[in-house]
């Protein structure tokens, strides 16, 4: 059940590639922004730098919301995107690469949020590709249903809406565990966006 919901995932996600719009360069630090197009298909992102496991990269963390008409379906689904991912010494990217990889089933991600000095963390499984729109980008991506309340992702928005001040995002190699990609993103100033992402989402 959880290998089909984490391909299911995966080719939402690949379909929001191709449809949508191209990820434009990674990009210096700037703040959330939010987009939506003709399809009502929403997105909010934070372009930033980061030291990961000893490289500089260029990330982006991306939310996206999907749902037809009815409200009904759809998935809220997270991307992370870092690069140069062949600069990252000993990380096996390709453990996460493709709906069959090694990564489905296993939760190899943590999310935490820290607010007024407090940490909420989220644990889930996710999927990655090789991007075709970043030089040298790697995605990993996770997500569930868009109005199920109890999946991870929902909660992770709703507490950015309830106040968190940074997410933290955590992926660690299914090979070695010592090898861990984290990188820290500031949420505080992003709530109008995450409010606009969720808008008619009950």
């Amino acid at each position: 059940m959880f290998q089909t919901t984490m391909r299911l995932t995966w080719f939402a996600a690949a379909a929001v590639m191709v449809s949508f719009l191209s990820l434009q360069p990674l990009k210096a630090q700037s703040p959330w922004k939010f987009t939506v197009n003709q399809y009502g298909l929403r997105e909010t992102y934070f372009d930033g730098n980061s030291v990961v496991l000893g490289v500089p990269c260029s990330t982006r963390l991306k939310f996206i919301c999907t749902q037809d008409n009815k409200g009904t379906t759809g998935y809220l689904s997270m991307e992370f995107t870092i690069a140069p991912s062949s600069k990252i010494p000993g990380f096996d990217f390709e453990y996460f690469e493709g709906p069959d990889a090694p990564a489905g089933g296993k939760k190899l991600m943590t999310i935490t949020l820290t607010q007024g000095g407090r940490q909420t963390k989220f644990q889930g499984g996710l999927g990655g590709w090789f991007s075709a729109e970043v030089d040298d980008g790697f995605v990993f991506g996770s997500g569930t249903p868009t109005r199920t309340k109890t999946g991870y992702m929902r909660k992770v928005v709703e507490g950015i809406l309830g106040g968190a001040e940074s997410i933290e995002v955590a992926v660690s190699d299914g090979n070695d565990p010592s090898k861990v990609i984290v990188v820290t993103f500031p949420v505080a100033t992003g709530k109008p966006s995450f409010q606009a992402l969720m808008q008619g989402i009950k």
